[in-house]
């Protein structure tokens, strides 16, 4: 979804290998439209490099994200299955700086599956604009390697954990 996206419900889709379902890249030029509104439930993602992502660039140019909401997903294999990412660069060479893309109202609720990198829940927000009222709700993503357990990375992202989680909260 980019630009201007807004009402989309998202059902039923069993993927992969590929991309897994990606929000952005937005912030990437001016006057962009916010996204809003998205609704993916009953959905399964199966060795993609990402399950749910949310991706801006970071550069002056703001918009907005909010009530976004993930629910009853099924991550099997998949490289990181939960990521917001506003230092988003794909080619390497970016400009280094603070995404102005505002991310809130973002629920995550009955993720399970496996991870196949040790960061499964990955929160890379803005500093200048951190991420608002992220739910953390009912998450069970273990790591696919025997060598240890899933892990959480957060970094500007502020919200809540309720029920079970697993890998822990980093909120």
């Amino acid at each position: 979804m980019s630009s201007g996206s807004k009402d989309i419900i998202i059902q039923n889709v069993k993927c992969g290998p590929g991309h897994g379902i990606s929000i952005g890249s937005l912030g990437r030029n001016p006057n962009e439209k916010d996204v809003s509104g998205l609704w993916v439930t009953n959905c399964t993602f199966i060795g993609s490099q990402n399950g749910l992502r949310v991706k801006t660039w970071a550069t002056p140019y703001s918009s907005n994200v909010f009530n976004l909401t993930f629910e009853d997903i099924i991550m099997d294999n998949v490289n990181n299955p939960i990521i917001i990412d506003q230092q988003y660069c794909p080619h390497g060479n970016c400009q280094k700086g603070n995404s102005q893309v505002q991310i809130q109202d973002v629920k995550y609720r009955n993720i399970k599956g496996t991870s196949y990198s040790k960061l499964a829940v990955t929160f890379d927000c803005s500093k200048s604009k951190p991420c608002e009222n992220i739910e953390l709700n009912d998450i069970d993503l273990t790591y696919k390697s025997a060598r240890g357990h899933a892990a959480s990375s957060c970094s500007n992202a502020k919200g809540i954990a309720i029920g079970q989680q697993q890998p822990r909260s980093c909120l």
